[in-house]
């Protein structure tokens, strides 16, 4: 197994970058009424719900285990389910911690542990440091993802307010100069 976990992605600020840059896009492509049948407040709550990644929590005490020879010597593939978005196991936190992590995700997290001759309770005791090591950095990129929320919320909010009143605007401009320049009606015309 040569995948390393919280690297692949590059930095976590480059996929908050992509978020921003997501959210920009969705706000520009909704349909006018979409922008004005909510609130500035609501819509921008729903868009930062909808785009933000919930942090990984993992269940260890669900973990299977195998055993895996590779010309490097035999490992022990542990893998594990968890909750929360997979795709932040691929990006390295502003401050990470400890050395690369051995694994891969792809539904389930598996780590790979060499065994080095460690008998059942070095390799549980393995396994747990291995544990602890990946959620040190999910809690870490848990506080970044909630500090980036307040910013993204504003971003959405000040983008949704200024589009909500481009629209308004335009659209009372149409208005008052279609009523402005219509055919004026036999009455009107009589009464000027």
């Amino acid at each position: 197994m040569d995948e390393v976990l919280f690297s692949q992605g590059g930095p976590l600020s480059d996929y908050f970058g992509e978020l921003n840059q997501l959210a920009d896009r969705l706000i520009d492509e909704m349909s006018e009424d979409e922008v004005l049948e909510r609130t500035t407040e609501e819509a921008a709550g729903a868009f930062v719900r909808q785009l933000m990644p919930i942090t990984p929590a993992l269940l260890p005490d669900r973990a299977t285990v195998k055993r895996e020879v590779l010309p490097g010597g035999s490992f022990l593939l542990f893998t594990l389910p968890f909750s929360g978005s997979g795709g932040l196991f691929a990006y390295s936190p502003t401050h990470a911690t400890g050395e690369p992590i051995t694994g891969r995700v792809a539904g389930t997290l598996t780590l790979g542990i060499p065994m080095s001759g460690l008998d059942s309770d070095g390799m549980e005791a393995a396994f747990w440091r291995v544990i602890e090591r990946v959620n040190e950095n999910l809690r870490v990129i848990g506080a970044e993802i909630d500090g980036f929320r307040g910013g993204l919320l504003e971003r959405v909010s000040a983008r949704l307010a200024g589009r909500r009143g481009r629209i308004v605007l335009e659209r009372a401009v149409t208005q008052e100069l279609t009523r402005r320049l219509s055919p004026k009606s036999e009455n009107n015309a009589a009464a000027t």
